[in-house]
C-alpha cells in the first residue's frame, strides 16, 4: 500500500541522482516515483541524463523529456516524446548535437519503429516506414552527396522490391525490382537525352536487353560491362539491321547485315569495324565461332 503523492526532493549520493516531484512511499518507507518530476543523473565520469516528465512506479511512463549531456555539460542528445515502461515508445523526436541527426516518428522500446522522418544534415533525409531500427517497408529517401531520390521497398535498411531512383547528376530514372541495394531483375534506365535501356538486370548491370538511343538506333541482345556483348540484333535508321555477335559494344565474329525495306540478307563477319567478307567460308564462320 502506497501513500498519495506528494511532492518531495530525494537524493541518492550512492546512486548520483537528484528528483524533485511528485513521489510516493510503502509501509516499508520505500519510495516511488509517481507522477509529474525532474530527475538528474550523473555518472562517475560526470556525464549527466536528465529526464522530466511523469514517472509511474519509478519508470518514464507517458510524455515526457530527456537530455543527455557530456562533461562540462556538452549537449549530447535529447528526445521528447511519449515514454513506456522506461523506453521512448510511441510518437517522439531524438535529436543530437547541432541538429546533426533529427529523427520525427514512431519509437519501439527505444529504436526507429512505423512511420517516421530521419534527417542526417549534409547527408540524407528519409520519410517512410522502420522496423526496429532500420527502413523496412514503403519510403523515400533523398541523397545530398550524390543529389539522388530513392522512392519504393526496402528491406533491413536496403532497397527491395519496385522502386525508382531519380538523380539530379546525369539526368537519369532508374525504375524497377531491387535487391540487396541494388537493381535486380526487370527494369530500366531513361536518361535525360531520352536514351532508355531496358531489360534483366544483376547488381546494376544490364544483362540482356534492350537500348534506344537517341539516334533512333536500337540494340537488343547480350550485354556486358555496361557494352553489348554476346548475341544481339542492332537496328540503324533506313531500316537496315545486323544480325550477330558483339565484342564490348562492337560487332565482332560471324553474322549477317539484312535490309528490311529490300528484304536481303547478306551473310559475312566482322572485325570489330568494318564487314571483312560478304561470304565467309566454311573455315572463317569456324574460326569466329569458336572465339
Amino acid at each position: 500500500m502506497q501513500s498519495a503523492p506528494a511532492v518531495m526532493e530525494l537524493h541518492s549520493p550512492a546512486k548520483d541522482f537528484v528528483y524533485n516531484g511528485l513521489a510516493t512511499k510503502d509501509e516499508k518507507d520505500i519510495f516511488y516515483l509517481n507522477g509529474q518530476g525532474k530527475l538528474v543523473y550523473t555518472d562517475r565520469k560526470n556525464n549527466q541524463e536528465i529526464f522530466e516528465g511523469i514517472f509511474k512506479d519509478n519508470k518514464r511512463q507517458g510524455y515526457g523529456a530527456k537530455t543527455c549531456l557530456g562533461d562540462k555539460n556538452v549537449f549530447q542528445w535529447s528526445y521528447e516524446g511519449v515514454f513506456k515502461d522506461d523506453w521512448p515508445t510511441g510518437q517522439g523526436t531524438v535529436r543530437t548535437k547541432d541538429d546533426k541527426k533529427v529523427y520525427t516518428g514512431e519509437f519501439l522500446k527505444g529504436t526507429f519503429h512505423g512511420l517516421g522522418k530521419l534527417v542526417m544534415a549534409d547527408r540524407l533525409t528519409y520519410s517512410g516506414m522502420w522496423t526496429n531500427g532500420k527502413p523496412e517497408g514503403h519510403g523515400e529517401c533523398h541523397y545530398n552527396l550524390e543529389r539522388c531520390t530513392y522512392k519504393g521497398m526496402w528491406v533491413n535498411g536496403l532497397w527491395e522490391g519496385e522502386g525508382t531512383i531519380t538523380a539530379d547528376v546525369g539526368g537519369y530514372q532508374i525504375k524497377g525490382h531491387f535487391k540487396g541495394g541494388k537493381l535486380n531483375g526487370e527494369g530500366s534506365r531513361t536518361y535525360k537525352n531520352g536514351k532508355t535501356l531496358t531489360g534483366t538486370w544483376v547488381d546494376n548491370e544490364l544483362q540482356s536487353g534492350k537500348c534506344v538511343n537517341t539516334d533512333n538506333t536500337v540494340y537488343e541482345g547480350a550485354w556486358l560491362g555496361g557494352r553489348p556483348h554476346g548475341q544481339g540484333v542492332k537496328q540503324i535508321s533506313g531500316g537496315k539491321q545486323y544480325h550477330g555477335m558483339f565484342c564490348f559494344g562492337r560487332p565482332w565474329g560471324v553474322g549477317y547485315k539484312y535490309d528490311v525495306k529490300k528484304d536481303k540478307k547478306v551473310m559475312g563477319y566482322w572485325d570489330g569495324s568494318k564487314f571483312l567478307d560478304e561470304e565467309p567460308s566454311a573455315e572463317k564462320q569456324q574460326e569466329f565461332v569458336d572465339q
